[in-house]
Parts: structure tokens; C-alpha cells; sequence
């Protein structure tokens, strides 16, 4: 549970970063804001924000934290600061009040980074900036901090820019988010770093996760290389925990999808198999139905969720052979060719591999189905076309007799996640408006801008602004949306300048 809960709260971390945002505690000044309130900021960094103080004080003085305040307020009601008082008092850290007010009333993601110095750490905060993003005023939070090594941990509220921690086993590989509990990034000094790599493996899951994202944050600040992010990526590859295989693999396939150009896709593929395909090969995989049933439940978990990063992004061509046969079979009524486990994936290899052909049958079965399951890894196959050829044929099929609105939806929001479907979606869009917009449900259509988010050009940036902006009415709101999203383009332009020639040379060694 911890684990899941750090990956979400990377979603809201993403959305932190950017130089506009809104923190958790926000005045709702019209109804256009109401939508862009229910996101991972509220959900997901709320819920992180609570765990890093959870981990500070300790877990029973914070279930007596919350009896007492449910006894305090029993019949009534109480704010955010009643609550802070509360936790305050059961803690006996008058500076926790302050402290919790520092994260729910700002914007951004702290950024701690750890020095050692005579046996001692030195500390220093600011927030944290990927390429991109210009210098603004600074800002502090009061930070509860727990760093370990091994079995030791030790503890500190950071509060000023920088500080020292006592610390008894410098020279080791030092975690700084103990127990992955923090809602913070880190920076390590090389040989810090280092050490915390060689010892991934042996980290909790979310202490893998908190590296893996730390690491990353580091590249994608200009601060770190993306060679030790490689590292990284083999490091957790062997780790016990689904979730911390995954993080920097999933991270990878957001950067293919935007930052890479075509040239660098063959350098990229042979990587991800290289990486992730002995892990697979180790745990073994059988598409047909029922041949992996009586294994442990994390096995399998795992080996559905290595399956994509070998076949769709390391392009496996014998693994691609297997499962595009399994798809073939399963729609001509061979059913027990294909695990539903694997189907979506099946579905989404078979489009790229055997084209328009197989996209009509696979459309036509979705069009008959009941099965909620089924239908959505049929839209997941759909929406894995990777041609402009592809893409104006899954566009088409998407608006077709059949299909459900949302499922519309979804078919537009994985094409615009592929690089070369990405053109033919936004000219679909832009010249379909009226039919996509009735497709979109009125909650979601603030979201409309996202569509644009994986975007890595600059220019896309006007032309995002031209086409979103005179819209905003009819979409009922998304200001907000529409300033991230051309932020995103930003940043990522921004990555791709500084970063390209690098990683173009890691990945061809």
C-alpha cells in the first residue's frame, strides 16, 4: 500500500513542478475552478503530505492524533488548521502546525540535498527545478526528514535553508527518504549516489521508488546524468517489488514518446530488452489461458507488467511473433490462445504488426462485446497504432457505430501518447472538433488540452494556445490545464536541448 501510495504521489509531484499550479489548500474563486480542484494535488499529495508526518511523529501517536480529534469535534465540524492543532498537541511539536502549513498552502516540490561533512550531513532545501523552469522567489518549508542506513535512522524537521544531521554511518549507502515516506526530492554527491544504486536491490519498495524518482528528477533537472539513470534502471530491475521494477521503465516510455527522435528508437528498443527481457525470461511467460493461474499472485502481476516494456517498448521480435498469433487466434474464436491477462497487450502488438486488417476485426468485435474487460483492452489495442497511417484509421474506427463516447475518449488520449500518431490526432481534433467535444463527458472537457501534453516542440506552444484558448467556454473552464500542458511542452523542449546528445550516446553503448 505504502509503494502504490508513493507512486501516485510522483503524478502529483509532476504536476507540482510545473511553475504553475495550484496547492492543496486553494480558495475557489469561480465555478471554472471547481473541476482542475479534484486532481492529484488535492488527492494524491494530500495523502503523501499526511504519510511524511505520519513517519515523523509515528505511527500510534498519530492514530491517538486523529482519536482525539474525532473526539474533539465528535457532532461538529473542524479545518484543516483544527486538524493541525490537534496533531500538534498529541505530538507535543508546537512547530508541526507551521510545518504542515508549509505544504498544504504553497506550490512545488521541496528538494533536499545531503552533504556528508565531518560525520555529520549538511542539509539544504530549495524547490526543486527541472530544466526549463527560470529561478523564482524562493521558498521554504519545514521539512520532517528521515534518513537510514541499514538499520539506523535518523530524524530532523529542516527547517531554514540549510541545517546538519547527526548522523552515525557516513560512508554508507545513505537513503534520505526513509521508508519513501517523504514528500520531497533528493540530490547525492556522486559517490553517495552511487552506493545508494549498488544497493537498490536491498531498499524497501518504497525506498526503490523514492530513488528511482529521485534519480530521474536529478537528470531531468540538468544536475545528474543519464548514465547513472541507466544504472539505476539495472540496479531496480532485480527488485523484489513490482512497482519499483517499473517506475523508471514506465519513465523511459514517457521519454520515447517525446523526447526521443525516430533516429534514436532502434537504440532505445535494444535497451529495453536488454534491461527488462532476462527478467521475463527468468519468471517465464505462456499467453495461454490459465498457464501461469496457480503461481503467486506478485509473480503474475509482475510478469504483466514486464511484458509491455519488452514487447511494445523493447519490440521483442519472437515475443511480438507469439502474441500477435494469440490475438490472430483469439478473434477467430480461439479463445484459449489468450490469457485475458495478456490481451490488451496481445491486441495492441497485433495492430502494429498486422495493421488495418486486424484493427477492423479487432473494432468489429469490440462493437458486439458486453464484456467491460474485454472492451477496454480492445481500445488499448486500438490506440496502439504507430503509423500516421494507422492513426488516421484507429481516429476513424473511433467515432464508429458501436463505440461509446468515453471509449472515444480513449482511444484520442492513447494516440496522442504516440509519436507518430501524435500529428494525425490533433489535425483530427482540430477539424472534428464538434464531434470530439460532444464525446467528451462535461467533467472531462477542461482535460481537452492534455491531448497536447506530450508534445516536445516549441512551436507547439502557439499553436496549443490558438486552438485551446478561444475554446475555453465552450469547455466549460481548463485555464489551468492550458497553462500546464504548454508548460509541459516547455520543459520537455527544454530537456530535449540539453539532454539529446547524451542520451543518444548512452544509448547506443
Amino acid at each position: 500500500i505504502a509503494t502504490a501510495r508513493l507512486q501516485e504521489a510522483f503524478n502529483a509531484m509532476a504536476l507540482d513542478t510545473l511553475p504553475r499550479g495550484r496547492p492543496v489548500r486553494q480558495i475557489i474563486a469561480k465555478n471554472t475552478q471547481v473541476s482542475s480542484a479534484f486532481d492529484a494535488i488535492t488527492y494524491q499529495k494530500g495523502a503523501q503530505v499526511l504519510a511524511m508526518f505520519e513517519s515523523f511523529v509515528g505511527a500510534e501517536t498519530f492514530a491517538d492524533a486523529l482519536r482525539l480529534h474525532l473526539e474533539r469535534f465528535r457532532h461538529g465540524t473542524a479545518t484543516s488548521e483544527d486538524f493541525f492543532e490537534t496533531l500538534s498537541e498529541a505530538a507535543k511539536h508546537p512547530k508541526l502546525i507551521v510545518a504542515l502549513q508549509s505544504f498544504v498552502d504553497q506550490t512545488g516540490v521541496p528538494l533536499v540535498s545531503l552533504h556528508p561533512q565531518q560525520g555529520k550531513l549538511a542539509l539544504a532545501q530549495e524547490r526543486f527545478r527541472p530544466l526549463g523552469v527560470e529561478p523564482t522567489a524562493a521558498q521554504r518549508w519545514i521539512i520532517p526528514m528521515c534518513v537510514s542506513a541499514a538499520a539506523e535512522r535518523s530524524c530532523t524537521l529542516l527547517d531554514g535553508r540549510t541545517s546538519t544531521l547527526d548522523v552515525p554511518f557516513t560512508g554508507r549507502a545513505l537513503m534520505p527518504n526513509a521508508g519513501g515516506a517523504g514528500y520531497y526530492r533528493f540530490r547525492l554527491d556522486g559517490g553517495a549516489w552511487d552506493r545508494l544504486i549498488e544497493a537498490a536491490p536491498n531498499l524497501s519498495g518504497p525506498e526503490a521508488l523514492a530513488l528511482a524518482d529521485s534519480v530521474w528528477s536529478d537528470f531531468s533537472a540538468g544536475t545528474g546524468d543519464f548514465a547513472r539513470v541507466i544504472a539505476a534502471t539495472k540496479a531496480l530491475s532485480s527488485h523484489p517489488d513490482r512497482l519499483a521494477v517499473l517506475e523508471i521503465g514506465n519513465r523511459m516510455r514517457e521519454l520515447s514518446s517525446s523526447v526521443l527522435p525516430i533516429e534514436q528508437f532502434d537504440d532505445y528498443r535494444s535497451m529495453m530488452r536488454a534491461i527488462y527481457g532476462p527478467r521475463l525470461e527468468a519468471l517465464g511467460i505462456d499467453v495461454r489461458r490459465g498457464a501461469h493461474a496457480k503461481e503467486a499472485p506478485q509473480l503474475q502481476s509482475l510478469r504483466q507488467a514486464l511484458l509491455p516494456l519488452v514487447a511494445l517498448e523493447g519490440r521483442d521480435p519472437e515475443l511480438r511473433a507469439e502474441l500477435t498469433d494469440a490475438a490472430v487466434a483469439y478473434l477467430e474464436g480461439e479463445s484459449a490462445r489468450l490469457d485475458p491477462a495478456f490481451r490488451a497487450d496481445a491486441f495492441a502488438v497485433a495492430v502494429q504488426e498486422r495493421g488495418v486488417p486486424f484493427m477492423r476485426e479487432l473494432r468489429d468485435a469490440l462493437a458486439k462485446s458486453t464484456e467491460p474487460l474485454f472492451r477496454e483492452q480492445a481500445l488499448i489495442g486500438l490506440a496502439a497504432a504507430d503509423t500516421p497511417q494507422l492513426a488516421r484509421a484507429a481516429l476513424e474506427m473511433s467515432t464508429s457505430e458501436g463505440i461509446h463516447s468515453l471509449e472515444t475518449v480513449r482511444i484520442l488520449l492513447g494516440l496522442s501518447r504516440r509519436p507518430l500518431a501524435r500529428d494525425a490526432t490533433v489535425a483530427f481534433v482540430e477539424r472534428e472538433f464538434e464531434r470530439v467535444i460532444e464525446a467528451f463527458p462535461a467533467f472531462l472537457r477542461p482535460q481537452l488540452s492534455t491531448l497536447f501534453a506530450r508534445s516536445c516542440a516549441t512551436e507547439d506552444i502557439a499553436k496549443v494556445e490558438a486552438f485551446i484558448r478561444p475554446r475555453l467556454a465552450t469547455l466549460g473552464g481548463g485555464e489551468l490545464e492550458l497553462e500546464q500542458t504548454k508548460q509541459r511542452i516547455a520543459l520537455c523542449a527544454a530537456l530535449r536541448k540539453a539532454k539529446q546528445g547524451e542520451i543518444a550516446a548512452v544509448l547506443r553503448n
